[in-house]
């Protein structure tokens, strides 16, 4: 690639050219006459490779199409010249040239043919605007921008002499149309002399100017035609306005993609130029083409008198606010306050390639202008938040991308970051115009740090609308910011004087909890920021927080249900301040409860699933018969299962109840629980069932286990009146307190004080419960040392009439560890109450058969089995 630059005489060592042409460009060609053919390319400064430049470069020694190589010099040469002293407004802007190598290389800012825009759909929808008005419009601006330029070229005293659509370029990043073709620029002097040294008058002698762009006072060939030499000079360029209004008005769209501008030059002469202008320009630019296409050069008006008279510039609304931005900063504060009111009503009519480029960049020069000279409001005490309306228009009409990115974004950090209490509230109240736009890394990193000092600006209007505006923000904003920087941002503000405000920072976070990720993290998020709302005094923020957490109920745990949501919202049921927040709190309980009941099916479904399957019992655990039911029916604890005995004999199950008893070791006193259960087909075992336990010391008379006692005086010949009222005699206590042989231990497994724990699983003390059950007896479990419960004196001094007799067969021997209760059937084949066979059978003689009584003595009640 280096020997081909080198061979069309692009080298990267041009001496005195410090650009570099993009070596996969291979350029466009470019005719700004007829006889005047550039190449254009792509390319870079040295310095900054960044920055873009288009270089036109012309090869002298290459054949000229028409023979006249040495004129193509002369015209190649002269182009380079005035490239480099031309520096007036409206030319396209040279940033280098010269020549090296018999070529001719200059560099100038980016830019396209406007002839190429006008043949391209794309460009010039994207250049010149998409509706009818907007396109006539810019082409007004260009007109103006154009005849700018000659008129000040004429100042200079010089004609260009080669104003056309090609000669014209448009920058496509702005839209502005910029005058370039400088290869016939000459003194009028010169020109209206005939002198040889004219290139004008060469180009024209040569055929250059063919067709409607030669004035008529020159396609005879006769010379100037008359008198008034300057005059006659500069006549020229005001016809060549009259060609490039013809070109870029009168030829529609659709002919343009045709080509009608290639041909146009052959079939369109001179003479018919001005009936032709009549004919195809609207109404507006009737009376300024006259003046400019008349046949007498005298006659014609100057390119001045045109821009100032020509209706079509005049009334162009566009023209007028692009000329007044353009000296923006020369106005004082209050002018500049009222030319950005004035501009939003009608910047939605204006291109949107010069909103982009020029109209957005004077706004962010006026913000950074009113923050240098006094703050917020400038040095005469006036809010520039008007400049943000038309901000917001254009954002409207940007799509996101890059030129979002390359414009919009920039002006929103400047006015993010100004101090202005205005231009922070109108952006926060349009902030759904650009929030969807905005890149991410420019969200997160630059526009969020700044919008987060909104929630502590001294005006509560900003800092109620810095909340509101996260709903639109929030779904593009980073996890990292919506899990942690938002909750801390939103609880500044739930902690804001403002009541109002408090409870639109709650609503706020309800309506952007969906965008927190995961859902564990959003339920943090929603307890730890509701939770202090629940306690407001003002009564929106506590029905708010209430419906949030309602709202939420898909991501909260049934474990944070039930050990925060109810008890911090169960207080509010009772609210008698507000009957929204009652009917609130209730609606969050019944949602809580519904839920909760749902996830007890669930656990429940669960373990019935895990017990079903086979499980080898505790090889510590051993087994008590107790004597009368089969198992078919039983009295167990109120909330656990058995299942039926499994028998080892063909004797049918006995409809006796069977009933278990607890008991405690130590001196403190105990209960006893008794409760039917309906006879189940399955073992169906929820929770561990604690059966009854006793020392072998405490059988003998000693340990102070509470029921020696007792037993001592029925052997004795206790008193008949202390009978508990079961009925039973005191003959049976002899048998049970003198057994005759060991037995083997009996192990009752710990209750848990966690519902749904697997039987035996543990040994923690259980929590302080009570339940009752008909006849009077009740449930308790008490949070102590020993791994056992305890019978009451309360419940032993007042036995339940309805509980039946227990004929068991039990045994009881000292030991510290839990133990493990069965039942027996009949027929002597014992079956563990959590429904699992025991491999380990008491090996000692069973106590003999008799009735259970409690009995009562003094003030502390001791139960006692007989």
């Amino acid at each position: 690639m280096a020997f081909f630059l080198k061979a069309i005489g692009l080298s990267d060592d041009i001496p005195g050219f410090p650009f570099t042409p993009e070596a996969n460009d291979p350029g466009h060609v470019v005719y700004t006459s007829p006889l005047m053919c550039w190449t254009v390319r792509s390319g870079t400064p040295h310095d900054d490779a960044q920055r873009k430049v288009s270089i036109f470069t012309c090869y002298l020694s290459a054949p000229s199409s028409a023979g006249n190589n040495e004129l193509a010099k002369l015209l190649a040469r002269n182009a380079l010249r005035r490239a480099k002293s031309l520096m007036i407004p409206g030319f396209l802007k040279c940033l280098g040239a010269t020549e090296y190598r018999d070529t001719v290389y200059i560099a100038t800012e980016v830019c396209l043919p406007l002839k190429e825009v006008l043949e391209s759909r794309e460009l010039r929808t994207q250049l010149c605007g998409t509706t009818p008005a907007e396109y006539d419009a810019s082409v007004a601006y260009g007109i103006s921008t154009v005849g700018g330029a000659l008129s000040s070229l004429h100042q200079n005293r010089l004609v260009h002499g080669n104003v056309n659509c090609q000669s014209v370029f448009v920058l496509p990043s702005s839209g502005m149309w910029r005058l370039f073709g400088l290869e016939l620029v000459s003194s009028p002097d010169d020109v209206n002399a005939n002198n040889a040294s004219c290139l004008f008058d060469s180009a024209r002698r040569a055929g250059l100017l063919e067709g409607y762009r030669c004035p008529p006072e020159f396609s005879s060939g006769s010379g100037s035609g008359g008198t008034g030499a300057s005059a006659d000079a500069f006549a020229i360029d005001s016809w060549g306005m009259a060609g490039l209004l013809y070109e870029t008005v009168g030829v529609t769209a659709d002919e343009a993609l045709d080509g009608k501008l290639d041909s146009l030059v052959h079939t369109l002469a001179s003479a018919e130029l001005r009936n032709a202008c009549r004919q195809r320009l609207p109404q507006s630019l009737h009376s300024g083409c006259s003046g400019i296409t008349a046949a007498n050069p005298r006659l014609r008006k100057s390119v001045q008198a045109f821009l100032e008279h020509c209706e079509f510039v005049r009334s162009s609304v566009f023209v007028r606010y692009m000329k007044e931005l353009s000296e923006l900063l020369l106005l004082d504060a209050a002018q500049q306050v009222r030319l950005a009111e004035s501009l939003t009503d009608v910047v939605d009519s204006f291109p949107l390639r010069p909103c982009l480029c020029y109209v957005l960049p004077r706004l962010s020069e006026l913000i950074r202008a009113a923050a240098k000279s006094g703050g917020a409001s400038g040095v005469a005490g006036v809010s520039i938040g008007p400049v943000v309306d038309p901000f917001l228009k254009i954002a409207a009409r940007t799509s996101a991308g890059a030129d979002f990115d390359n414009y919009v974004t920039p002006t929103l950090v400047h006015m993010y970051q100004s101090t202005d209490v205005l231009v922070r509230y109108k952006l926060l109240v349009g902030s759904e115009t650009y929030s969807g736009k905005l890149a991410s890394a420019a969200l997160n990193n630059t526009i969020w740090p700044l919008y987060a000092k909104g929630f502590q600006y001294p005006a509560p209007s900003v800092r109620e609308y810095s909340a509101r505006a996260l709903v639109h923000l929030a779904p593009h904003l980073s996890e990292a910011v919506l899990g942690d920087q938002v909750p801390k941002a939103l609880g500044l503000l739930q902690r804001d004087p403002d009541g109002a405000l408090r409870a639109n920072a709650t609503i706020a976070l309800h309506l952007i909890a969906g965008y927190i990720t995961p859902p564990t993290q959003r339920a943090t998020v929603i307890l730890q920021s509701c939770r202090p709302m629940l306690r407001d005094a003002f009564e929106p923020s506590r029905v708010a927080a209430l419906r949030v957490i309602r709202g939420a109920m898909d991501c909260l745990s049934a474990k944070q249900l039930a050990e925060m949501v109810l008890p911090w919202v169960a207080p509010l049921t009772v609210d008698s301040t507000s009957e929204e927040s009652r009917s609130a709190a209730l609606a969050l309980v019944k949602s809580a409860m519904t839920k909760l009941e749902e996830n007890h099916r669930v656990l429940t479904a669960q373990q019935s699933a895990t017990l079903s399957s086979p499980a080898p019992a505790p090889a510590a655990a051993a087994e008590v018969s107790t004597s009368g039911s089969g198992g078919a029916s039983s009295w167990v604890w109120g909330l656990f299962h058995t299942s039926p005995a499994a028998t080892a004999s063909p004797t049918p199950p006995s409809t006796a109840p069977t009933r278990h008893v607890e008991a405690s070791s130590s001196s403190a006193s105990s209960s006893l629980a008794i409760h039917p259960v309906a006879p189940s087909a399955h073992a169906t075992t929820v929770l561990p069932t604690p059966v009854v336990v006793a020392a072998a010391a405490s059988a003998a008379g000693g340990g102070g286990s509470g029921w020696g006692s007792d037993e001592d005086e029925l052997v004795n010949g206790g008193d008949a009146k202390d009978d508990d009222g079961w009925g039973d005699d005191g003959d049976d206590d002899a048998d049970f307190a003198k057994p005759t042989s060991t037995t083997a231990a009996m192990k009752v497994k710990p209750l848990r004080s966690t519902f749904g724990a697997a039987a035996g699983a543990g040994s923690a003390p259980a929590r302080a419960t009570t339940a009752s059950f008909p006849g009077g007896a009740s449930l308790s479990s008490a949070n102590s040392t020993s791994h056992t419960p305890t019978i009451s004196s309360a419940t032993a001094a007042k036995p339940s009439p309805l509980a039946p007799r227990i004929n068991s067969s039990s045994t009881f021997t000292a030991s510290p560890l839990p133990m493990t209760s069965n039942t027996s059937n009949a027929s002597g084949s014992s079956t563990p109450l959590g429904g699992n066979s025991s491999p380990r059978v008491a090996a000692a003689n069973p106590i003999p058969p008799g009735p259970m009584k409690l009995r009562k003595k003094g003030g502390l009640g001791a139960a006692r089995l007989d």
